[in-house]
C-alpha cells in the first residue's frame, strides 16, 4: 500500500505536475478553473478589486510553463514598473516553496522569468512603446492584466499587430483580465467585454463574490469613498458598473438607456420648421458646426447632422468651413420635391472669434451671430434637461456630437472641459468637447415659442365644415335652403 504523501511531498509532486490550485483561494479557484475549462481562443474578466486577480493570472503562467516545456507566455500591465514591481512580488509568493530543479531563474535585462525546461514568461508594460519588446516571437498563452488601464489610443494595435501575430502559429490563447475601465468606450470594453458579455461567455466577479472578504470589510472599504456604496468609483471598482458617469461627466443623464431614446436613424421632418446651424469654431481644436431645425408640434429639436473640420492634424481654412456649410445645409435644409433650399432662421456662432464673423457674414453671404456665453453652468442644466425630457432628438450620424456628450468632463476647475483622446478605431479624433459647446450655443439660441406655421394652417376648410360666419353675398337661393335647414321662420309684422 503506497504510503500517504507528507504535506512537503505533496506539494513537490502538485509543483511538477503543474498544478497550482491550492496556492489560490475562494474565488481565485473559480477564476483558475474559468480559465482551464474554457474553450475558446480567449476568456474575458471583469474582476473586483481585492479579488487577488493579478495573483491568479501569474499562478496559470506558472502553471502553464511547467506543464508545457518550451512554452511561451507573455504577460502585460499597463504600466512598465508594474511588470517590475506588481509581477515579481507575485512570483516570488507564487516560487517560495517551488523545488529548485524546476525554479525559473528571473532574467532582468529581458524582464523573463527562465524555466529550466526552456519554457519562459516575458513580462512588459504596455506605456511609451514598451510592448514592442514581446513583439516576433511565437506565444502560447497571453496574458493582458488590467487590460481597461491600457493605453485608450494602443490598446487595439497592441492586440492586433503585436499579440495576436504571436498566436497564429501556435494556436495560443489569450486572456484579458482587469476592473472596468474609466472611459466607459474603451477598447476593452466595446470590443471585448461586451461582445463577451452578449454571447453570455463575460466573466464577473463583484466583491461579493469572494466569500473570503467579510460584510465588515466590505463596510470598512465603502467608508473610504465620498460618496459611500453609491459613489461612481465605488461602483465601477468593486460591483462592476461599466456604464456610469461621474461627478466630474458634464452630462452624467447621458446613459446607454437615454442614448436609446435620443439617437435616432431617422424622423419625419414637419411641413413647416425653423431651421437653426450653431457652429464652435476653434483654431487648435475642432470646429464643429450642427445642424438641426425645431418640430414645433412635437416640441422637438432635432439635430439632423454635424460639420467637423480641423484639428492639430489638419490645416483648415475658413473656405473649407464656408464650403462645408453651404454643401450640408443644401443637404438638411432642401425641400425634396422643389429642391427649393430653405435659409436658416438663424445661424449662432461662438463671439471669440470677430474676423471669422465678419468674413462669413460680409465675404461669403453666410449671417452669423455671436452668442453670449455667460452662466455656462445654467446654459448646461438646460441642455441636460431637454436632453433627459427627449426634447432633443440627434441623428445617429452625428458621430462627434455624441462621443462629445458621451465623454465630456469638468477639468479641476469646473470652469471649462478636459480635453478627450481621440477614438482612431472609430475615427473620432480628440477633443475639448467642441460639439457639446456647439448645442449649448444652439439650445440657448432657438426661438422655442415661434410658430412657423402659416396664418389660417388650422383653420378647417372644406364644403363639409359648418362656416358660423356665412358670406352676406350668398345668393336668396341658398339663403332660404339654409333657413329651411335650421327651421327658421320668417315673422310678419
Amino acid at each position: 500500500m503506497e504510503a500517504k504523501l507528507n504535506e512537503k511531498q505533496a506539494k513537490d509532486k502538485l509543483w511538477r505536475v503543474g498544478n497550482l490550485e491550492w496556492k489560490l483561494k475562494g474565488v481565485q479557484k473559480n477564476m483558475r478553473r474559468a480559465v482551464y475549462e474554457s474553450k475558446g481562443d480567449k476568456t474575458v474578466f471583469l474582476c473586483s478589486r481585492q479579488l487577488g486577480k493579478s495573483f491568479v493570472m501569474m499562478t496559470i503562467a506558472t502553471e502553464y510553463c511547467i506543464k508545457y516545456p518550451g512554452s511561451v507566455v507573455k504577460v502585460l500591465f499597463p504600466k512598465k514598473k508594474d511588470a517590475k514591481t506588481i509581477a515579481r512580488n507575485h512570483m516570488r509568493q507564487i516560487l517560495s516553496d517551488c523545488p529548485n530543479d524546476i525554479k525559473p531563474e528571473w532574467k532582468e535585462a529581458d524582464k523573463v522569468f527562465m524555466f529550466p525546461n526552456e519554457s519562459q514568461i516575458q513580462m512588459a508594460g504596455t506605456d511609451g512603446g514598451s510592448a514592442e519588446s514581446v513583439r516576433g516571437s511565437s506565444c502560447h498563452l497571453a496574458i493582458l492584466d488590467e487590460a481597461g488601464f491600457q493605453d485608450y489610443n494602443d490598446f487595439s494595435y497592441i492586440i492586433q499587430s503585436i499579440i495576436m501575430p504571436t498566436l497564429l502559429t501556435t494556436n495560443g490563447k489569450m486572456i484579458l483580465a482587469s476592473t472596468p475601465s474609466r472611459e466607459p468606450d474603451h477598447p476593452f470594453m466595446t470590443n471585448y467585454v461586451e461582445p463577451a458579455r452578449r454571447e453570455g461567455s463575460l466573466i464577473e466577479y463583484t466583491i461579493y463574490d469572494n466569500p473570503l472578504i467579510s460584510k465588515n470589510k466590505i463596510d470598512d472599504i465603502v467608508k473610504e469613498f465620498p460618496g459611500g456604496f453609491d459613489d461612481p468609483d465605488f461602483q465601477r471598482e468593486f460591483l462592476l458598473v461599466s456604464d456610469i458617469k461621474g461627478n466630474d461627466y458634464v452630462i452624467p443623464e447621458f446613459t446607454k438607456e437615454l442614448q436609446a431614446d435620443v439617437i435616432r436613424h431617422k424622423y419625419d421632418k414637419p411641413v413647416y420648421y425653423d431651421a437653426y446651424v450653431s457652429c464652435d469654431p476653434a483654431l487648435s481644436d475642432l470646429t464643429v458646426c450642427l445642424f438641426a431645425y425645431y418640430d414645433f408640434l412635437n416640441r422637438k429639436l432635432v439635430i439632423t447632422d454635424e460639420l467637423v473640420i480641423g484639428g492639430n492634424d489638419t490645416n483648415s481654412t475658413t473656405q473649407d468651413i464656408v464650403d462645408g456649410m453651404i454643401r450640408k445645409e443644401k443637404i438638411n435644409f432642401s425641400n425634396p420635391l422643389t429642391g427649393e433650399i430653405q435659409q436658416p432662421y438663424l445661424r449662432v456662432i461662438d463671439n471669440n472669434n470677430k474676423f471669422l464673423i465678419n468674413d462669413l457674414n460680409l465675404e461669403h453671404n453666410l449671417n452669423f451671430i455671436a452668442t453670449a456665453k455667460d452662466n455656462k453652468e445654467a446654459q448646461i442644466s438646460a441642455v441636460r434637461i431637454k436632453l433627459k425630457r427627449g426634447d432633443i432628438i440627434i441623428d445617429q450620424k452625428c458621430k462627434n456630437l455624441i462621443y462629445h456628450l458621451q465623454t465630456a468632463r469638468w477639468d479641476k476647475t469646473r470652469k471649462g472641459f478636459q480635453r478627450v483622446r481621440a477614438h482612431l478605431q472609430k475615427g473620432l479624433k480628440a477633443h475639448h468637447c467642441d460639439g457639446l459647446d456647439a448645442l449649448i450655443y444652439l439650445v440657448r439660441n432657438v426661438d422655442f415659442e415661434r410658430n412657423p406655421y402659416p396664418g389660417g394652417y388650422f383653420d378647417l376648410k372644406g364644403e363639409s365644415v359648418f362656416n358660423p360666419f356665412p358670406n352676406r353675398n350668398e345668393s336668396g337661393e341658398k339663403k332660404e335652403f339654409m333657413k329651411d335647414l335650421m327651421n327658421i321662420k320668417k315673422v310678419n309684422n
